[in-house]
């Protein structure tokens, strides 16, 4: 039973770091130099939303092909879901 735990909690992290992909140092790098710009500010938000979006759709069908072919995935499918939405929402964290 833990070792199910922690594997799909190994399996959540890696599908947040997928998504966050180093976002959280990029884009505040890139919004600081053109704080005086709303534009350019709206740009940068928008390319990184989209980004993150698509390397969630990426996340989640990974996911899916997984649950289909890995055993302790596939015997726990309710806990990699959750693990997935808890992925999705510390992906796309703005702080």
């Amino acid at each position: 039973m833990w070792g199910s735990i922690a594997f799909v909690k190994a399996y959540t992290l890696y599908i947040a770091v997928l998504i966050e992909f180093g976002f959280g140092l990029s884009a505040t790098r890139a919004i600081s130099i053109n704080r005086n710009s709303k534009i350019e500010c709206g740009r940068i938000i928008s390319g990184v939303l989209g980004s993150q979006i698509f390397l969630t759709s990426i996340g989640i069908g990974l996911t899916l092909v997984l649950v289909n072919i890995v055993p302790l995935l596939e015997a726990n499918k309710e806990m990699v879901l959750f693990g997935l939405l808890a992925a999705i929402f510390q992906g796309f964290n703005l702080l």
